[in-house]
């Protein structure tokens, strides 16, 4: 499903690009280029919703990860104490993916995912 709106973003940039460079031009008259405004605030607005979707769902799908991987580690722990330093070795890969978790959560909470 992120395959399909990654290329739903990608299908959007030629569009923007074009609106870009047309409000560019300095021959473009005011009401063309509120039109084009217009067109270009509401292509970026789909664009932050799909990115802020992609996002949410990082979020979840890491969370759900990263608590398996604690839960994995507790009976490590429990179990093996051979396998201590891999738990300590996994505890810092979940740490790792809980900091991008709170980085990823911070930018879509204020849409700049």
């Amino acid at each position: 499903m992120n395959g399909e709106k990654i290329e739903t973003l990608k299908q959007l940039l030629p569009a923007k690009d074009e609106l870009i460079e047309l409000r560019s031009r300095e021959d473009l008259p005011k009401g063309q280029r509120k039109l084009l405004d217009k067109a270009l605030m509401h292509l970026n607005k789909i664009e932050r919703t799909i990115l802020i979707e992609i996002g949410n769902q990082l979020i979840c799908n890491l969370t759900e990860d990263a608590d398996k991987l604690k839960q994995l580690i507790n009976e490590i722990e429990q179990k093996s104490d051979a396998l201590k330093t891999t738990s300590k070795t996994i505890s810092q890969a979940v740490s790792i993916v809980e900091a991008l978790i709170k980085v990823v959560s911070t930018a879509t909470s204020v849409g700049l995912s």
